[in-house]
C-alpha cells in the first residue's frame, strides 16, 4: 500500500511560515519493511522532496517523503519492541525572524497518507513573542 508522509511548518492558510526546516533525515527503517513486491529496502532508498517557502527565498518549510508502495510484514508481538516495523523520521523546526508572520502561535505539522486514508501523526503549537526585546544601558 502506498505510504506518503508530508511534514510542514508554515501556516496554512496564508503560506507564511515562523520556521525553517532543517536537518530532515530518515533515521531508522524497519527491516520487517519491504517494498511492496516484497524487495529490500533501507532508509537510503528515499530522498525527501524538500520544498522551499514561496515568501522567503532559502528557507524550507515543507517536506514529502513518498515511500511509495510499501508492506509491514510483522511478527506480531505487542509487547515489543517495534524497531523493525518502525519508520523513524527526525528534523529540526528552527524558529525564524519573519516580521510577515503575526500570529503568536505556529504549528508544525506531520501527517500521512496510507491506503488512501489520511493519518494526522503529530501537531505540535508553539507560542512566542517576535517583537524585539527592549534593553537598557
Amino acid at each position: 500500500m502506498d505510504l506518503l508522509v508530508d511534514i510542514f511548518v508554515r501556516d496554512a492558510v496564508s503560506g507564511i511560515t515562523p520556521f525553517a526546516l532543517c536537518n530532515l533525515q530518515i533515521t531508522a527503517f524497519g527491516s520487517l519493511i519491504t517494498s511492496g513486491t516484497g524487495g529490500a529496502l533501507t532508509a537510503a532508498s528515499f530522498t525527501p522532496d524538500i520544498k522551499e517557502n514561496a515568501f522567503l527565498s532559502g528557507v524550507n518549510d515543507r517536506a514529502t517523503i513518498d515511500f511509495s508502495s510499501v508492506l509491514n510484514n510483522p511478527a506480531i508481538n505487542c509487547a515489543g519492541p517495534f524497531t523493525n516495523n518502525t519508520i523513524e523520521i527526525t528534523f529540526t523546526a528552527l524558529l525564524i525572524n519573519n516580521p510577515s508572520y503575526t500570529n503568536t502561535a505556529a504549528n508544525v505539522t506531520v501527517g500521512a497518507t496510507y491506503a488512501g486514508g489520511n493519518v494526522w501523526l503529530a501537531m505540535m503549537s508553539y507560542n512566542y513573542d517576535m517583537t524585539a526585546q527592549q534593553s537598557s544601558v
